[in-house]
């Protein structure tokens, strides 16, 4: 399938609207880069693996063709449509900042039980004039 107006009439937009489930976004995007990059949480990303998806799914492969439905479907999605990628990328974005918290967290704990006496002292000492000032 090469022509980008037959891809649009085979694409079929009830693969798209709902989106997917969190946990397959979450999944997609663990599998491409780091979680740490929040940038990469917004609807339009999550909406085009949808569209990718559903192309794949009709045997289309082309990026350059998933691509330019993509931006066609998003324009021409309603407000409601694009809202509910909007609320999975915010759900996104909090899951990943929870994650990012337990990991800084699990960093803090070990770098402070690996600490020596004289280290833990010192920032004890911060601590206690930082609450005074």
């Amino acid at each position: 399938m090469s022509n980008f107006n037959t891809l649009l009439a085979n694409i079929n937009r009830n693969y798209m609207h709902p989106p997917p489930e969190i946990d397959e976004v979450l999944n997609f995007f663990n599998s491409k880069k780091p979680m740490r990059d929040h940038k990469r949480c917004h609807a339009y990303k999550i909406f085009r693996y949808s569209v990718a998806k559903e192309c794949n799914r009709i045997g289309e492969f082309n990026a350059i063709l998933i691509g330019r439905a993509t931006n066609h479907l998003w324009k021409n999605s309603t407000i409601l449509e694009k809202s509910e990628y909007c609320d999975l990328a915010q759900r996104e974005c909090n899951r990943i900042g929870e994650f990012n918290a337990i990991l800084i967290g699990r960093a803090t704990n070990h770098l402070w039980k690996n600490s020596t006496i004289l280290e833990k002292s010192e920032y004890c000492d911060l601590a206690q004039r930082v609450k005074f000032y």
